[in-house]
């Protein structure tokens, strides 16, 4: 199924997606909070366990916390994406 285009653009942008799925907006909830403040709120912890299961809750804590260590390993030694049409 996977998230809608919409919601992909809007959190491209730095806005607030509207979701008409409330499992979605648990997710976004979740991430945002656990990026924001390295931990999720009780009622947001309940929303997510809600739609994703104790197992689901761990692998997305997973991945968003992976996602970090990547961003900020990029970041600090300022790796950037290769150009893909330059000639080695």
């Amino acid at each position: 199924e996977g998230a809608r285009v919409p919601i992909i653009e809007a959190i491209a942008d730095g806005r607030r997606p509207d979701f008409n799925d409330a499992r979605y907006e648990a997710v976004y909830r979740f991430c945002s909070e656990i990026l924001e403040t390295h931990e999720a709120g009780d009622e947001t912890y309940a929303d997510v366990l809600a739609a994703l299961g104790l197992e689901g809750v761990v692998e997305i804590t997973a991945l968003v916390g992976y996602y970090a260590l990547l961003a900020m390993v990029l970041k600090t030694f300022r790796i950037e994406p290769e150009d893909p049409d330059a000639k080695s």
